[in-house]
């Protein structure tokens, strides 16, 4: 994987990802972790002190609440771009990286979508390169266009390859 010397300008058209993933990272962070802090504040409430369960529901709301609001603010940040011989992801908020993978070093391009994202209709590519190191995913995309962006990949890829 080849990371850009210099990050692209402001003229790069950046194309986002479904606005269903900030949701689907919600519904998540609810699942796998609210529904058991909520099962230990209640069984607190039942046996412990009223003081200790307070706290004790205080600080999971406060780290519940924190986590959404991490999850939607990076959920928002996800974009790429197809250029002409390398696809760029961008994702984070704080840290902003940028990926860059030339189609002709794509090996493998999967789809994969779990349970959450299709409930929301999301799906997630998944690049892989020669080095073991590397890779690319671009997350949250609504399903159909997962499946066009991948079929787009997978030729734009053996196109450069065929080239070599």
């Amino acid at each position: 994987m080849l990371h850009m010397q210099t990050l692209p300008g402001p003229d790069v058209p950046w194309r986002p990802v479904s606005s269903a993933l900030p949701s689907a990272r919600t519904f998540a962070i609810g699942l796998v972790a609210g529904l058991p802090a909520a099962i230990v504040c209640g069984v607190l409430w039942l046996l412990a002190p009223a003081a200790v369960a307070l706290v004790v529901t205080a600080v999971a709301l406060v780290v519940l609440g924190w986590l959404v609001w991490v999850a939607r603010r990076n959920a928002r940040t996800w974009s790429y771009y197809e250029g002409a011989d390398e696809l760029l992801v961008r994702s984070g908020r704080l840290v902003q990286k940028i990926v860059t993978i030339p189609y002709g070093r794509m090996q493998l391009v999967d789809l994969a979508s779990t349970p959450f994202g299709r409930r929301y209709g999301i799906a997630t590519v998944q690049l892989h390169t020669a080095a073991a190191t590397s890779h690319a995913r671009i997350v949250g995309l609504p399903r159909e266009e997962a499946e066009s962006l991948r079929q787009r990949l997978v030729e734009r890829g053996q196109a450069h390859t065929e080239g070599l």
